[in-house]
């Protein structure tokens, strides 16, 4: 179909400026242009009208997504992080509990020491106090052996009995407090798996 100049500028200026409300019949009032073809051009400009309007749409759409996308994956990384800080500070914790662990056992060991040294001054202290008895032997005492000996003996074992005793209530205390935090600390580190 061949048009001549005023028939493409008519379709150009209907085209590029007519409104999608636009009706045929207020395009048709130019005389100069056939109905089927500025139809034809009517059609070409609301599908391109519409096409715009589609990508537009689709546009936004991918925008919202993309934003949609991108909070998503901040909130991931967010969550990885204190995920992260999480099992740091429960490595923290458990190194801690370690050391704690490994002070307990030592102060254990001194205390049973303790302990067993306390246990032979009594034996010897019993024994002592058995002493009175005739054809008994008395550990550090030979037969025979006068009662001023005897009696220094005894205030050895006294003084070091009175020696033992406060040192053996330290260690008592000693230990309960690191029970004690012990056990706040496994109980915290209890908390902390538990977030895991």
């Amino acid at each position: 179909m061949l048009y001549n100049f005023r028939y493409s500028i008519a379709i150009k200026k209907n085209v590029t400026s007519t409104p999608s409300n636009t009706t045929i019949r207020e395009i048709s009032k130019n005389k100069t242009l056939p109905k089927d073809d500025l139809n034809y051009a009517y059609n070409i400009y609301q599908h391109a009208h519409s096409t715009t309007k589609i990508q537009e749409s689709a546009l936004s759409q991918m925008t919202i997504q993309n934003e949609d996308k991108r909070l998503a994956l901040l909130d991931e990384i967010e969550n990885k992080r204190a995920y992260l800080t999480s099992l740091i500070k429960c490595e923290l914790e458990i190194k801690n509990l370690t050391e704690q662990t490994h002070l307990l056992n030592n102060q254990k060991q001194i205390l049973t020491n303790s302990a067993d040294k306390l246990a032979d001054k009594l034996k010897n202290l019993d024994m002592l106090k058995n002493s009175v008895q005739p054809g008994l032997n008395v550990k550090g005492l030979k037969p025979g052996t006068d009662m001023n000996v005897l009696k220094d003996v005894l205030d050895k074992i006294k003084k070091d009995l009175y020696k033992v005793e406060p040192s053996k209530q330290e260690l008592h205390t000693e230990i309960a407090d690191v029970v004690m935090s012990i056990e706040k600390k496994s109980a915290k580190l209890s908390e902390l798996q538990k977030k895991m």
